[in-house]
C-alpha cells in the first residue's frame, strides 16, 4: 500500500506542474496577444492621425485664392469720381441785379467771397509776401485783400461793400458768365479764369497765385 501511496502524490505533482505549466503558457499566449495587438493597433492610429492632416491642408488650400481674388476688384466707384467733371451751375442762383456773388469755404472752414460780371473776376484771398501794397487812392499804402482776372491781366485790389453772397459756390461746381468762369475743385481750391489770365485761391491761408 505505501508505493501506492507514493504514486498517488507523485501522480498529483505531475499533474500539478502540469496543470501550471499549461498556466503559464496559456499567460505567455495572452501576453504575446496582447502585445501582438498593441503592436497592431499603433499603425492604424498613426495612420488615422495622417490621414486627419491630410483633410485638414486641403480645407485650407482655398483661402490664399479668395484673398487674391478680393485684392484685386477694382472699385469702379471711385474711377467714376475722379473722371467725373465739374458741375455748372444757374446764374441765376448769384445774381445780385448786375453782377453774381458767391461765398466758398477752404477746407479748415476760413471763407471768402467772390464776385463776376461779364468783364472779370475779383476773389478775396491773401497775397503773397511780394506782392506790392496798394498805390491808389483810398487804398493806398494798405496791404491788398483780393485778386481780379480781367482781359487786362491781373491786378491786387481790396472787395469791400459788396452784399452778402446769396449762395456758396460748392466743390465741383463751376460758374460761368459770358467770358468768365469761376470754379471750386474738390479741395476747395478756387480758380478764376478772365480770357488768358486766372488766379487761384487754394489752402487754409486762402493763398492767391496768379497764372
Amino acid at each position: 500500500m505505501i508505493p501506492i501511496r507514493k504514486f498517488t502524490l507523485t501522480a498529483f505533482a505531475i499533474l500539478s506542474l502540469g496543470l501550471a505549466g499549461c498556466s503559464a503558457s496559456t499567460e505567455d499566449d495572452s501576453a504575446t496577444t496582447a502585445d501582438t495587438a498593441a503592436s497592431l493597433s499603433t499603425p492604424e492610429s498613426e495612420t488615422s492621425s495622417e490621414s486627419t492632416t491630410v483633410v485638414t491642408t486641403t480645407e485650407e488650400d482655398p483661402t490664399p485664392e479668395t484673398t487674391v481674388e478680393e485684392e484685386s476688384s477694382p472699385n469702379p466707384s471711385i474711377d467714376a469720381t475722379a473722371d467725373a467733371g465739374p458741375t455748372l451751375v444757374d446764374p441765376a442762383r448769384f445774381s445780385m441785379d448786375g453782377p453774381y456773388v458767391f461765398d466758398y469755404a477752404t477746407q479748415s472752414g476760413e471763407t471768402g467771397t467772390c464776385l463776376l460780371t461779364p468783364d472779370g473776376a475779383t476773389c478775396t484771398g491773401v497775397p503773397a509776401a511780394d506782392v506790392p501794397d496798394i498805390t491808389y487812392a483810398p487804398f493806398a499804402g494798405q496791404r491788398p485783400g483780393a485778386v481780379s482776372a480781367s482781359m487786362g491781366g491781373i491786378h491786387y485790389t481790396i472787395l469791400e461793400g459788396v452784399p452778402p453772397a446769396p449762395a456758396q459756390l460748392q466743390p465741383g461746381e463751376k460758374l460761368v458768365v459770358d467770358a468768365t468762369t469761376c470754379e471750386v475743385s474738390q479741395t476747395r481750391d478756387v480758380t478764376c479764369v478772365s480770357g488768358d489770365t486766372s488766379f487761384t485761391v487754394s489752402g487754409a491761408d486762402r493763398s492767391i497765385t496768379t497764372g
